[in-house]
């Protein structure tokens, strides 16, 4: 027998002692760390648990996974004729059986509960955008948003004082059809209540990118030191306030309650232009939609398989470098959106990524973290000119309407973009012929 197919099917063999589905569940509806680790116990991570001294906590645990992993490496690596090969396997269960169990233990529910209780919610963050965004273009873009931050507030508390499934299913549902309302509203609400469109969106890019990257963070500390309900209720009540600020502001006629109509983007097109820009415009966009997801989902796996001896913090913190840059374009593509023609810029923009996805295919090392960091500042650049074009060809009392139809389109990239990265890895373990 070769060494290849030795190493094979050795993995294979390691690969069937993984915790099953069942182990999963088992574990996660422990109701402290002490009753997680004597599960453990009867799991393939006894020896490791068994060195822990009481009192547990999750270090302790994730450094005796880290171990076992070790254990495993080790083993392979006295046989597999290719390191990569080992690296492909097993850098990935680890931290899937570990999240899964600590989201499992937030909440005091397995897995599988965690996924039907917000299933619902998930699918109204995208099928309420359209009537979200043509209801604030009948009536007031600015109300919408008061309702939007009341509406996230109120029913995050109350997922925040749920007591059973059935009732935080409603709740949940109810935060993902208010958080629905932000993108085709407030979108069309920063593009024409400023002078400088470009500069406002990408400002708004560069919060948007912080509040994506400083959530989990705020998050897990409030689950952490005050317990899961805190992660839904502080917030909420934070929303609640944001929703009576914005409310004053308008009732003493600092905001406007009337939708504003920006004259700078006043363009007259045949009806027949305007639908056949538009098609052109959502293509592109679920392409730019379709790129980005591939390239969010499949990065910290790439950067893993080909640069030897990186760690999981060396990954972590080379994505958010990379995210932090990203943020930063969307400003500088925004200016550069105010001061030359947006049409240059958009296509400047999409044609720039495409050697980089090339490149991205083959590289490794420092350079694959080069290209990485081009394609994505590329994306984001060309993101506020994006949305001011869409603004251009699209007459302004239906802006609200036409930036729902953007956000499903680019929300439905999302689950094929994570499909085409797992099908790709699934067939290959590489990801060179995605891109």
């Amino acid at each position: 027998m070769s060494d290849l197919t030795y190493s094979v099917v050795k993995a294979y063999a390691k690969k069937g002692s993984l915790l099953s589905r069942p182990e999963l569940e088992n574990l996660a509806e422990s109701k402290n760390l002490d009753e997680l680790v004597n599960r453990l116990r009867a799991t393939s991570y006894n020896e490791e648990v068994g060195k822990i001294e009481q009192p547990y906590s999750p270090i302790n645990l994730e450094l005796a996974f880290r171990e076992n992993l070790a254990k495993i490496h080790y083993t392979l690596i006295k046989i597999a004729p290719n390191s990569q090969l080992i690296r492909s396997y097993y850098l990935q269960y680890i931290g899937t059986n570990l999240k899964t169990i600590l989201k499992g233990k937030a909440l005091d529910k397995s897995y599988d509960e965690l996924i039907k209780l917000w299933s619902l919610g998930a699918l109204l963050v995208g099928l309420g955008a359209l009537p979200a965004g043509w209801l604030s273009d009948k009536w007031s873009r600015s109300s919408m948003m008061v309702i939007m931050f009341f509406g996230m507030g109120f029913s995050s508390i109350l997922c925040g004082l749920s007591n059973d499934n059935t009732f935080l299913f409603f709740s949940l549902s109810i935060l993902g059809l208010f958080c629905s309302i932000y993108h085709p509203v407030g979108i069309a609400w920063v593009v024409n209540s400023s002078k400088k469109k470009g500069k406002a969106l990408g400002i708004n890019g560069i919060f948007g990118g912080v509040g994506i990257g400083l959530g989990a963070f705020i998050a897990g500390t409030f689950v952490e030191y005050f317990g899961w309900r805190s992660a839904f209720i502080i917030p909420g009540i934070i929303s609640i306030l944001l929703s009576l600020i914005v409310f004053i502001l308008i009732f003493k006629g600092l905001i406007s309650y009337k939708n504003i109509k920006s004259i700078d983007l006043e363009e007259k097109h045949s009806t027949n232009n305007l639908i056949v820009i538009a098609i052109i415009l959502l293509i592109s966009m679920f392409s730019i939609g379709l790129t980005f997801q591939i390239l969010q989902t499949s990065i910290p796996k790439i950067l893993d398989m080909r640069i030897n001896n990186i760690s999981t913090f060396q990954i972590g913190f080379t994505i958010a470098i990379i995210y932090c840059f990203s943020g930063a374009m969307t400003v500088v593509g925004g200016l550069l959106a105010d001061r030359y023609s947006l049409k240059i810029i958009y296509v400047a923009g999409i044609i720039a990524q495409a050697p980089c996805y090339f490149f991205i295919a083959s590289f490794s090392g420092i350079s694959l973290i080069v290209v990485c960091l081009l394609a994505m500042l590329f994306n984001s650049s060309i993101l506020p000119t994006e949305n001011i074009l869409l603004a251009k060809f699209t007459p302004e009392e239906h802006h609200g309407l036409i930036y729902g139809v953007k956000f499903i389109v680019s929300f439905g990239a999302a689950p094929l973009g994570v499909y085409l990265v797992a099908k790709s890895y699934e067939l290959t373990f590489e990801f060179n012929y995605l891109f």
